[in-house]
Protein backbone atom coordinates (compact mmCIF):
# COMPACT_ATOMS: atom_id res chain seq x y z
CA UNK A 1 0.00 0.00 0.00
CA UNK A 2 1.41 3.88 0.43
CA UNK A 3 1.32 6.20 3.09
CA UNK A 4 -1.96 7.85 3.86
CA UNK A 5 -3.23 10.68 5.92
CA UNK A 6 -4.65 10.62 9.35
CA UNK A 7 -7.40 11.79 10.63
CA UNK A 8 -8.41 13.03 13.82
CA UNK A 9 -11.78 13.86 15.35
CA UNK A 10 -9.91 16.78 17.97
CA UNK A 11 -8.98 18.59 14.59
CA UNK A 12 -12.32 19.02 13.35
CA UNK A 13 -12.70 23.07 13.29
CA UNK A 14 -16.42 24.52 12.61
CA UNK A 15 -16.04 26.65 9.08
CA UNK A 16 -16.47 29.95 10.90
CA UNK A 17 -14.04 29.64 13.06
CA UNK A 18 -11.07 29.32 10.56
CA UNK A 19 -10.04 31.10 7.74
CA UNK A 20 -8.64 28.20 6.21
CA UNK A 21 -12.04 27.74 5.65
CA UNK A 22 -13.06 30.68 3.44
CA UNK A 23 -13.54 30.47 -0.24
CA UNK A 24 -10.53 32.64 -1.14
CA UNK A 25 -11.00 34.63 -4.75
CA UNK A 26 -8.21 35.31 -7.11
CA UNK A 27 -8.37 36.75 -10.34
CA UNK A 28 -10.03 33.48 -11.86
CA UNK A 29 -12.47 32.62 -14.89
CA UNK A 30 -15.83 31.87 -14.36
CA UNK A 31 -16.62 28.24 -16.09
CA UNK A 32 -20.11 27.05 -17.59
CA UNK A 33 -21.51 24.35 -15.58
CA UNK A 34 -23.62 23.64 -18.09
CA UNK A 35 -21.43 22.29 -20.46
CA UNK A 36 -19.92 20.15 -17.76
CA UNK A 37 -23.37 18.39 -17.70
CA UNK A 38 -23.70 18.40 -21.47
CA UNK A 39 -19.84 16.79 -21.72
CA UNK A 40 -20.52 14.20 -19.17
CA UNK A 41 -23.86 12.79 -20.71
CA UNK A 42 -22.04 12.79 -24.15
CA UNK A 43 -19.08 10.82 -22.40
CA UNK A 44 -21.28 8.40 -20.33
CA UNK A 45 -23.38 7.56 -22.88
CA UNK A 46 -20.81 6.98 -25.39
CA UNK A 47 -18.18 4.98 -22.56
CA UNK A 48 -19.40 1.57 -21.19
CA UNK A 49 -16.16 -0.33 -20.67
CA UNK A 50 -12.64 0.56 -18.84
CA UNK A 51 -10.12 2.54 -20.56
CA UNK A 52 -6.89 -0.03 -22.03
CA UNK A 53 -3.93 2.79 -21.73
CA UNK A 54 -4.82 4.79 -25.09
CA UNK A 55 -3.20 7.92 -26.01
CA UNK A 56 -6.14 9.90 -26.66
CA UNK A 57 -6.28 13.76 -28.50
CA UNK A 58 -8.13 16.46 -26.75
CA UNK A 59 -9.34 14.46 -23.74
CA UNK A 60 -11.14 11.95 -25.89
CA UNK A 61 -12.27 9.22 -23.50
CA UNK A 62 -10.72 5.56 -24.64
CA UNK A 63 -12.90 2.51 -24.24
CA UNK A 64 -10.60 -0.70 -25.02
CA UNK A 65 -9.97 -3.03 -22.55
CA UNK A 66 -12.86 -4.28 -20.14
CA UNK A 67 -13.36 -3.38 -16.52
CA UNK A 68 -12.70 -6.00 -13.95
CA UNK A 69 -15.18 -8.39 -12.93
CA UNK A 70 -17.59 -6.79 -10.12
CA UNK A 71 -15.12 -3.39 -10.01
CA UNK A 72 -12.29 -5.49 -7.94
CA UNK A 73 -9.54 -3.29 -6.69
CA UNK A 74 -5.62 -3.67 -7.43
CA UNK A 75 -3.61 -4.38 -4.10
CA UNK A 76 0.01 -4.61 -3.61
CA UNK A 77 -0.45 -7.98 -1.55
CA UNK A 78 -1.37 -11.43 -3.00
CA UNK A 79 -5.07 -12.02 -2.86
CA UNK A 80 -6.41 -15.13 -0.85
CA UNK A 81 -8.21 -18.28 -2.97
CA UNK A 82 -10.59 -17.68 -4.81
CA UNK A 83 -10.45 -13.44 -5.11
CA UNK A 84 -10.71 -11.47 -8.08
CA UNK A 85 -8.36 -8.84 -7.63
CA UNK A 86 -5.25 -8.16 -9.66
CA UNK A 87 -1.95 -8.08 -7.36
CA UNK A 88 1.45 -6.71 -8.81
CA UNK A 89 5.02 -5.82 -6.89
CA UNK A 90 6.16 -2.89 -6.68
CA UNK A 91 7.67 -1.73 -10.10
CA UNK A 92 11.33 -0.71 -10.43
CA UNK A 93 12.32 2.27 -8.16
CA UNK A 94 10.29 1.15 -4.96
CA UNK A 95 7.27 3.29 -6.09
CA UNK A 96 4.34 1.22 -4.64
CA UNK A 97 0.79 0.60 -7.28
CA UNK A 98 -1.74 3.30 -6.49
CA UNK A 99 -5.26 1.66 -5.02
CA UNK A 100 -8.51 1.95 -5.86
CA UNK A 101 -8.39 3.76 -9.09
CA UNK A 102 -10.25 1.94 -12.18
CA UNK A 103 -12.70 0.37 -9.43
CA UNK A 104 -15.84 1.77 -9.99
CA UNK A 105 -19.15 -0.42 -11.29
CA UNK A 106 -20.43 0.60 -14.35
CA UNK A 107 -23.89 3.48 -14.21
CA UNK A 108 -24.71 6.32 -15.35
CA UNK A 109 -23.99 9.18 -12.67
CA UNK A 110 -25.62 13.00 -13.09
CA UNK A 111 -23.45 15.72 -12.28
CA UNK A 112 -24.83 17.26 -8.99
CA UNK A 113 -27.11 20.62 -9.27
CA UNK A 114 -27.98 23.20 -7.06
CA UNK A 115 -27.61 27.40 -6.33
CA UNK A 116 -24.46 28.69 -5.65
CA UNK A 117 -21.11 30.18 -6.69
CA UNK A 118 -19.56 27.93 -8.85
CA UNK A 119 -15.43 27.21 -7.83
CA UNK A 120 -13.22 29.01 -10.29
CA UNK A 121 -9.62 28.70 -11.82
CA UNK A 122 -6.91 30.67 -12.89
CA UNK A 123 -7.09 32.39 -15.84
CA UNK A 124 -4.39 31.37 -18.56
CA UNK A 125 -1.72 33.57 -18.98
CA UNK A 126 -0.88 34.91 -22.51
CA UNK A 127 2.51 33.22 -22.44
CA UNK A 128 0.72 29.63 -22.75
CA UNK A 129 -1.02 31.22 -25.71
CA UNK A 130 -1.42 27.89 -28.67
CA UNK A 131 0.42 25.65 -26.62
CA UNK A 132 -0.22 21.89 -26.50
CA UNK A 133 0.67 19.48 -23.30
CA UNK A 134 0.36 16.03 -22.29
CA UNK A 135 -1.37 14.52 -19.00
CA UNK A 136 -0.91 11.16 -18.04
CA UNK A 137 -3.36 9.53 -15.58
CA UNK A 138 -4.00 5.85 -14.19
CA UNK A 139 -7.86 6.61 -14.31
CA UNK A 140 -8.65 3.59 -16.47
CA UNK A 141 -11.96 2.56 -14.99
CA UNK A 142 -15.22 3.87 -15.14
CA UNK A 143 -14.25 6.71 -13.38
CA UNK A 144 -11.95 7.96 -16.21
CA UNK A 145 -14.75 9.40 -18.16
CA UNK A 146 -15.49 12.15 -15.64
CA UNK A 147 -11.57 12.52 -15.80
CA UNK A 148 -12.14 13.03 -19.04
CA UNK A 149 -14.89 15.14 -18.96
CA UNK A 150 -12.55 17.50 -17.37
CA UNK A 151 -10.00 17.49 -19.62
CA UNK A 152 -12.24 18.26 -22.31
CA UNK A 153 -13.77 21.43 -20.44
CA UNK A 154 -10.55 22.76 -20.70
CA UNK A 155 -9.75 22.30 -23.88
CA UNK A 156 -13.42 23.87 -24.72
CA UNK A 157 -12.83 26.62 -22.17
CA UNK A 158 -9.45 28.01 -21.43
CA UNK A 159 -9.57 30.96 -23.89
CA UNK A 160 -5.89 30.25 -25.02
CA UNK A 161 -5.99 27.71 -27.32
CA UNK A 162 -4.44 25.37 -25.38
CA UNK A 163 -4.86 21.61 -26.08
CA UNK A 164 -4.24 19.11 -23.64
CA UNK A 165 -4.11 15.39 -25.28
CA UNK A 166 -4.32 12.84 -22.29
CA UNK A 167 -2.80 9.52 -22.36
CA UNK A 168 -4.56 6.60 -19.37
CA UNK A 169 -2.81 4.02 -18.38
CA UNK A 170 -4.06 1.21 -16.16
CA UNK A 171 -2.30 0.53 -12.36
CA UNK A 172 0.21 -0.39 -11.84
CA UNK A 173 1.76 -0.08 -15.29
CA UNK A 174 1.59 3.45 -15.03
CA UNK A 175 4.38 4.08 -12.91
CA UNK A 176 6.41 1.47 -14.74
CA UNK A 177 5.67 3.54 -17.80
CA UNK A 178 6.47 6.83 -16.33
CA UNK A 179 9.62 5.11 -15.02
CA UNK A 180 10.57 4.00 -18.78
CA UNK A 181 9.47 7.59 -19.70
CA UNK A 182 12.68 9.00 -17.82
CA UNK A 183 15.11 7.34 -19.80
CA UNK A 184 13.61 8.07 -23.01
CA UNK A 185 13.14 11.72 -22.47
CA UNK A 186 9.59 11.33 -22.99
CA UNK A 187 7.85 12.13 -19.64
CA UNK A 188 4.14 14.34 -19.87
CA UNK A 189 3.81 17.89 -19.29
CA UNK A 190 1.71 16.83 -16.41
CA UNK A 191 1.23 13.25 -14.40
CA UNK A 192 -0.95 12.36 -11.48
CA UNK A 193 0.72 11.18 -8.61
CA UNK A 194 0.03 9.58 -5.66
CA UNK A 195 -0.01 11.78 -2.38
CA UNK A 196 2.42 9.11 -0.67
CA UNK A 197 4.83 8.76 -3.74
CA UNK A 198 6.09 12.75 -4.10
CA UNK A 199 8.90 12.51 -2.42
CA UNK A 200 9.90 8.95 -4.26
CA UNK A 201 9.38 10.40 -7.04
CA UNK A 202 10.87 14.16 -6.33
CA UNK A 203 13.90 11.99 -5.27
CA UNK A 204 14.85 10.14 -8.20
CA UNK A 205 13.91 13.29 -10.36
CA UNK A 206 11.18 11.90 -12.10
CA UNK A 207 9.05 15.78 -11.16
CA UNK A 208 10.03 18.79 -10.74
CA UNK A 209 10.28 21.57 -8.53
CA UNK A 210 7.04 24.07 -9.66
CA UNK A 211 8.80 27.60 -10.43
CA UNK A 212 7.41 30.07 -8.57
CA UNK A 213 6.25 31.77 -11.39
CA UNK A 214 4.04 29.25 -12.74
CA UNK A 215 2.82 29.14 -9.15
CA UNK A 216 1.72 32.70 -8.90
CA UNK A 217 -0.19 32.79 -12.18
CA UNK A 218 -2.08 29.88 -10.96
CA UNK A 219 -3.13 31.55 -7.92
CA UNK A 220 -3.81 28.25 -5.64
CA UNK A 221 -2.34 29.44 -2.21
CA UNK A 222 -2.45 27.65 1.28
CA UNK A 223 -5.80 29.47 1.72
CA UNK A 224 -7.29 26.84 -0.82
CA UNK A 225 -5.97 23.45 0.94
CA UNK A 226 -6.22 21.97 3.79
CA UNK A 227 -2.82 22.52 5.64
CA UNK A 228 -2.02 19.19 5.71
CA UNK A 229 -2.03 18.71 1.85
CA UNK A 230 -1.14 21.75 1.09
CA UNK A 231 2.37 21.65 3.55
CA UNK A 232 2.53 17.30 2.66
CA UNK A 233 2.86 17.95 -1.17
CA UNK A 234 5.54 20.08 -1.08
CA UNK A 235 9.44 18.05 -0.39
CA UNK A 236 12.20 19.33 1.18
CA UNK A 237 10.86 22.87 1.17
CA UNK A 238 9.80 23.24 -2.27
CA UNK A 239 6.07 22.43 -3.95
CA UNK A 240 5.84 19.34 -6.08
CA UNK A 241 2.29 18.89 -6.31
CA UNK A 242 -1.01 20.11 -5.89
CA UNK A 243 -4.12 17.23 -4.43
CA UNK A 244 -7.03 17.02 -6.71
CA UNK A 245 -9.08 14.93 -4.36
CA UNK A 246 -8.87 12.88 -0.30
CA UNK A 247 -9.89 9.07 -0.88
CA UNK A 248 -9.55 6.46 1.59
CA UNK A 249 -11.61 3.77 3.61
CA UNK A 250 -15.88 4.34 4.74
CA UNK A 251 -18.09 2.26 6.11
CA UNK A 252 -20.67 0.91 4.00
CA UNK A 253 -23.49 0.05 5.90
CA UNK A 254 -27.21 -2.04 5.36
CA UNK A 255 -29.49 0.76 5.64
CA UNK A 256 -31.91 -1.54 6.82
CA UNK A 257 -30.36 -3.33 9.55
CA UNK A 258 -29.15 -0.19 10.63
CA UNK A 259 -32.87 0.46 11.22
CA UNK A 260 -33.59 -2.71 12.44
CA UNK A 261 -30.40 -2.48 14.93
CA UNK A 262 -31.81 0.66 16.29
CA UNK A 263 -28.73 2.28 15.52
CA UNK A 264 -28.75 5.94 14.19
CA UNK A 265 -26.45 6.30 11.38
CA UNK A 266 -25.94 9.60 10.52
CA UNK A 267 -23.78 11.37 8.19
CA UNK A 268 -20.62 13.45 9.63
CA UNK A 269 -20.72 11.46 13.10
CA UNK A 270 -18.77 7.88 13.62
CA UNK A 271 -20.74 5.65 15.75
CA UNK A 272 -19.05 4.46 18.56
CA UNK A 273 -17.87 1.04 19.73
CA UNK A 274 -21.17 0.15 21.37
CA UNK A 275 -23.58 1.15 18.80
CA UNK A 276 -21.45 -0.23 16.08
CA UNK A 277 -21.18 -4.00 17.81
CA UNK A 278 -25.13 -3.78 17.96
CA UNK A 279 -24.98 -3.07 14.08
CA UNK A 280 -22.95 -6.02 13.89
CA UNK A 281 -24.78 -8.40 16.07
CA UNK A 282 -27.76 -7.24 13.96
CA UNK A 283 -26.63 -8.54 10.83
CA UNK A 284 -24.94 -11.36 11.98
CA UNK A 285 -27.38 -14.23 11.75
CA UNK A 286 -29.71 -15.59 9.04
CA UNK A 287 -26.74 -16.65 7.42
CA UNK A 288 -25.56 -12.97 6.35
CA UNK A 289 -22.27 -11.32 8.02
CA UNK A 290 -22.05 -8.65 10.52
CA UNK A 291 -18.82 -7.69 9.05
CA UNK A 292 -16.66 -9.59 6.86
CA UNK A 293 -13.17 -9.35 6.62
CA UNK A 294 -11.63 -10.91 3.86
CA UNK A 295 -7.81 -12.18 3.69
CA UNK A 296 -6.27 -9.24 1.60
CA UNK A 297 -7.15 -5.47 0.92
CA UNK A 298 -8.18 -3.57 2.46
CA UNK A 299 -6.96 -5.18 5.54
CA UNK A 300 -3.79 -3.37 5.39
CA UNK A 301 -5.61 0.16 5.89
CA UNK A 302 -8.08 -1.06 8.30
CA UNK A 303 -5.15 -2.25 10.38
CA UNK A 304 -3.62 1.55 10.18
CA UNK A 305 -6.84 3.14 10.96
CA UNK A 306 -6.74 0.67 14.03
CA UNK A 307 -3.64 1.02 15.15
CA UNK A 308 -4.11 4.79 14.94
CA UNK A 309 -7.14 4.71 16.83
CA UNK A 310 -5.50 3.01 19.71
CA UNK A 311 -2.43 5.47 19.91
CA UNK A 312 0.10 4.26 17.58
CA UNK A 313 2.23 4.98 14.67
CA UNK A 314 3.52 3.72 11.45
CA UNK A 315 6.76 5.23 12.03
CA UNK A 316 8.37 7.40 14.26
CA UNK A 317 8.58 11.16 13.49
CA UNK A 318 11.14 11.79 10.75
CA UNK A 319 10.26 8.50 9.29
CA UNK A 320 13.42 6.28 9.93
CA UNK A 321 11.90 3.63 12.54
CA UNK A 322 8.72 1.56 11.84
CA UNK A 323 6.79 1.49 14.99
CA UNK A 324 3.60 -0.56 14.45
CA UNK A 325 5.13 -3.60 16.73
CA UNK A 326 4.14 -1.32 19.69
CA UNK A 327 1.40 -2.68 22.23
CA UNK A 328 -1.31 -0.53 20.09
CA UNK A 329 0.00 -2.46 16.90
CA UNK A 330 -1.10 -5.78 18.80
CA UNK A 331 -4.36 -4.35 19.92
CA UNK A 332 -5.45 -3.24 16.72
CA UNK A 333 -4.54 -6.51 14.33
CA UNK A 334 -6.02 -9.05 17.36
CA UNK A 335 -9.09 -7.13 17.21
CA UNK A 336 -9.05 -7.24 13.45
CA UNK A 337 -8.75 -11.34 13.93
CA UNK A 338 -11.30 -11.49 16.93
CA UNK A 339 -13.73 -9.37 14.56
CA UNK A 340 -13.41 -11.79 11.70
CA UNK A 341 -14.05 -15.28 14.05
CA UNK A 342 -16.98 -13.62 15.19
CA UNK A 343 -18.36 -11.84 12.60
CA UNK A 344 -16.79 -13.30 9.40
CA UNK A 345 -18.29 -16.73 9.52
CA UNK A 346 -14.89 -17.70 11.14
CA UNK A 347 -13.07 -18.11 8.39
CA UNK A 348 -10.70 -16.09 6.06
CA UNK A 349 -12.84 -14.49 3.25
CA UNK A 350 -11.46 -14.15 -0.02
CA UNK A 351 -10.83 -10.85 -1.64
CA UNK A 352 -14.04 -8.47 -2.93
CA UNK A 353 -16.00 -11.39 -1.16
CA UNK A 354 -16.98 -8.24 1.30
CA UNK A 355 -17.49 -5.91 -2.01
CA UNK A 356 -20.05 -9.04 -2.95
CA UNK A 357 -22.23 -9.54 -0.04
CA UNK A 358 -22.32 -5.93 1.14
CA UNK A 359 -24.08 -5.40 -2.39
CA UNK A 360 -26.48 -8.31 -2.31
CA UNK A 361 -27.39 -7.47 1.60
CA UNK A 362 -25.54 -10.14 3.07
CA UNK A 363 -23.63 -7.91 5.35
CA UNK A 364 -24.11 -5.15 8.23
CA UNK A 365 -21.24 -3.75 7.13
CA UNK A 366 -17.70 -3.37 5.38
CA UNK A 367 -14.74 -0.88 5.24
CA UNK A 368 -13.61 -0.09 1.83
CA UNK A 369 -12.86 2.47 -0.72
CA UNK A 370 -14.58 5.69 -1.47
CA UNK A 371 -14.21 4.28 -4.98
CA UNK A 372 -17.02 1.83 -4.56
CA UNK A 373 -19.63 4.53 -4.40
CA UNK A 374 -21.16 4.52 -7.24
CA UNK A 375 -21.23 0.14 -7.21
CA UNK A 376 -22.43 -0.27 -3.60
CA UNK A 377 -25.02 3.20 -2.68
CA UNK A 378 -27.76 5.09 -4.57
CA UNK A 379 -30.94 4.38 -5.71
CA UNK A 380 -32.05 0.44 -5.35
CA UNK A 381 -29.24 -0.15 -3.42
CA UNK A 382 -29.39 -1.77 0.06
CA UNK A 383 -25.93 0.35 1.27
CA UNK A 384 -24.93 4.00 2.19
CA UNK A 385 -21.45 4.85 3.59
CA UNK A 386 -20.58 7.35 6.47
CA UNK A 387 -17.13 7.71 8.55
CA UNK A 388 -15.43 5.07 9.57
CA UNK A 389 -16.51 3.66 13.54
CA UNK A 390 -14.55 4.72 16.58
CA UNK A 391 -12.93 2.11 18.18
CA UNK A 392 -9.97 2.93 20.08
CA UNK A 393 -9.13 5.87 22.02
CA UNK A 394 -9.41 8.40 20.02
CA UNK A 395 -10.86 8.89 16.71
CA UNK A 396 -8.97 8.87 13.76
CA UNK A 397 -8.45 7.23 10.11
CA UNK A 398 -6.29 6.99 7.35
CA UNK A 399 -6.56 8.67 3.36
CA UNK A 400 -4.75 9.30 0.72
CA UNK A 401 -5.19 11.73 -2.36
CA UNK A 402 -4.77 12.17 -6.45
CA UNK A 403 -2.56 14.63 -7.33
CA UNK A 404 -1.13 16.42 -10.09
CA UNK A 405 2.60 17.39 -10.68
CA UNK A 406 4.75 18.58 -12.93
CA UNK A 407 7.56 15.85 -14.67
CA UNK A 408 11.22 17.02 -15.16
CA UNK A 409 11.69 17.95 -18.82
CA UNK A 410 15.54 17.49 -20.45
CA UNK A 411 14.40 21.17 -22.66
CA UNK A 412 12.41 23.27 -20.61
CA UNK A 413 9.77 25.41 -22.53
CA UNK A 414 8.14 28.20 -20.69
CA UNK A 415 5.06 28.12 -22.88
CA UNK A 416 4.42 24.50 -21.94
CA UNK A 417 5.20 25.06 -18.56
CA UNK A 418 2.45 28.02 -18.02
CA UNK A 419 0.26 25.44 -19.82
CA UNK A 420 0.63 22.99 -17.65
CA UNK A 421 0.10 25.24 -14.31
CA UNK A 422 -2.96 26.59 -16.09
CA UNK A 423 -4.47 22.87 -16.73
CA UNK A 424 -3.95 21.81 -13.17
CA UNK A 425 -5.16 24.96 -11.37
CA UNK A 426 -8.14 24.26 -13.63
CA UNK A 427 -8.84 20.84 -12.67
CA UNK A 428 -8.30 20.95 -9.18
CA UNK A 429 -10.71 24.04 -9.16
CA UNK A 430 -13.34 22.17 -10.66
CA UNK A 431 -12.82 19.09 -9.48
CA UNK A 432 -16.53 18.42 -8.73
CA UNK A 433 -17.74 15.67 -11.61
CA UNK A 434 -14.44 14.42 -11.07
CA UNK A 435 -15.16 13.06 -7.05
CA UNK A 436 -19.09 12.84 -7.61
CA UNK A 437 -17.92 9.81 -10.15
CA UNK A 438 -15.83 8.45 -8.41
CA UNK A 439 -16.76 8.62 -4.93
CA UNK A 440 -14.02 10.80 -3.54
CA UNK A 441 -14.01 14.09 -1.95
CA UNK A 442 -12.67 17.25 -3.44
CA UNK A 443 -9.41 18.40 -2.13
CA UNK A 444 -9.73 22.63 -2.94
CA UNK A 445 -11.84 23.82 -0.14
CA UNK A 446 -14.15 26.05 -2.27
CA UNK A 447 -15.14 22.98 -4.18
CA UNK A 448 -16.00 20.85 -1.18
CA UNK A 449 -17.62 23.86 0.66
CA UNK A 450 -19.99 24.51 -2.66
CA UNK A 451 -23.91 23.67 -2.38
CA UNK A 452 -23.45 21.20 -5.13
CA UNK A 453 -20.85 19.39 -3.40
CA UNK A 454 -23.07 19.80 0.23
CA UNK A 455 -25.97 17.93 -1.81
CA UNK A 456 -23.96 14.93 -2.91
CA UNK A 457 -24.76 11.49 -0.75
CA UNK A 458 -22.95 9.74 0.67
CA UNK A 459 -19.86 12.02 -0.32
CA UNK A 460 -21.03 14.90 1.78
CA UNK A 461 -21.28 12.45 4.66
CA UNK A 462 -17.58 11.91 5.18
CA UNK A 463 -15.95 14.61 3.72
CA UNK A 464 -14.74 15.86 7.10
CA UNK A 465 -11.50 14.05 7.36
CA UNK A 466 -10.15 16.25 3.95
CA UNK A 467 -9.89 19.27 6.60
CA UNK A 468 -7.95 17.18 9.43
CA UNK A 469 -5.61 15.09 7.69
CA UNK A 470 -2.77 14.74 9.28
CA UNK A 471 0.06 12.78 6.60
CA UNK A 472 3.44 10.94 7.75
CA UNK A 473 6.58 13.09 6.67
CA UNK A 474 7.28 12.93 2.85
CA UNK A 475 10.38 10.27 2.89
CA UNK A 476 11.33 9.06 -0.47
CA UNK A 477 10.15 4.88 -0.77
CA UNK A 478 8.48 4.62 2.92
CA UNK A 479 5.69 3.27 1.92
CA UNK A 480 7.52 0.40 0.36
CA UNK A 481 7.33 -1.13 4.36
CA UNK A 482 3.76 -0.74 4.32
CA UNK A 483 4.09 -4.02 1.34
CA UNK A 484 3.88 -7.64 0.81
CA UNK A 485 7.86 -7.69 1.59
CA UNK A 486 7.30 -6.05 5.80
CA UNK A 487 3.57 -5.06 7.40
CA UNK A 488 1.31 -6.09 4.98
CA UNK A 489 2.43 -9.60 4.68
CA UNK A 490 2.46 -10.00 9.10
CA UNK A 491 -1.77 -8.62 8.59
CA UNK A 492 -2.46 -11.02 5.57
CA UNK A 493 -0.63 -14.32 7.68
CA UNK A 494 -2.71 -13.25 10.51
CA UNK A 495 -6.21 -12.82 9.11
CA UNK A 496 -5.27 -16.11 6.68
CA UNK A 497 -4.54 -18.55 9.55
CA UNK A 498 -1.05 -18.64 9.02
CA UNK A 499 0.40 -16.54 12.27
CA UNK A 500 -1.22 -16.92 15.41
CA UNK A 501 2.08 -14.89 17.07
CA UNK A 502 0.41 -11.35 16.44
CA UNK A 503 3.30 -10.09 18.34
CA UNK A 504 5.77 -11.97 16.94
CA UNK A 505 4.54 -11.29 13.45
CA UNK A 506 4.52 -7.74 13.56
CA UNK A 507 8.21 -8.04 15.25
CA UNK A 508 9.12 -9.77 12.02
CA UNK A 509 7.56 -7.48 9.71
CA UNK A 510 8.80 -4.51 11.95
CA UNK A 511 12.51 -5.56 11.30
CA UNK A 512 12.42 -6.42 7.61
CA UNK A 513 10.80 -3.22 7.60
CA UNK A 514 13.36 -0.96 9.08
CA UNK A 515 15.99 -3.19 6.68
CA UNK A 516 13.61 -1.44 3.72
CA UNK A 517 13.91 2.22 5.23
CA UNK A 518 17.95 2.21 5.59
CA UNK A 519 17.84 0.60 1.81
CA UNK A 520 15.69 3.71 1.17
CA UNK A 521 17.93 5.78 2.63
CA UNK A 522 20.83 4.60 1.05
CA UNK A 523 19.05 4.88 -2.13
CA UNK A 524 17.34 8.12 -1.85
CA UNK A 525 19.52 10.08 0.79
CA UNK A 526 16.63 11.02 3.06
CA UNK A 527 13.86 13.13 2.90
CA UNK A 528 11.87 16.27 3.49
Amino acid sequence: MGIHAVVTAKNFIPKAQTSKERVTVHTRKPHLWLAILMVLSLVLAACGQQGGGQTTTGGTTPTTGAAPAGGTTPTTGAAAAGGTTPTAAAPAGGVTPGIGEGTVAPGAATAPTGAGQQPTAAECPDTAQGAQITYWNGFSGEDGPFMTALVNNFNKQNGKGITVKQTIQPFPEYYNKLNAAVASNTLPDVAQIHFDQIATNAARGLIRPIPQEVQDAMGLTAEDYPPALWQGSQFKGQRYAYPLDVHGLVMYYNKQMAQQAGVNVTGGEPLNNEDYEKLLQAGNQGGKMGWPITGGFPNNWMFQILLAQYGGSLFNEDGTQVTWNSEAGVRALTYLRDQQKKYSGNKPLPVDADIVAMEKGNAAVIWNGTWLKPRLTGEGKPASSTLIPQIGDQYKIIAGSHTLAMPKQKTEDPKRMAAAGCFISFMVSNSLPWVQGGGHVPAVNSVRQSPQFQQLQPQSNYAQFAEAAVFPPQVPGIGDALGPDALEAAIVNVLTGKEQDIKGALDRAADRGNKILERNRQRYGGGQ
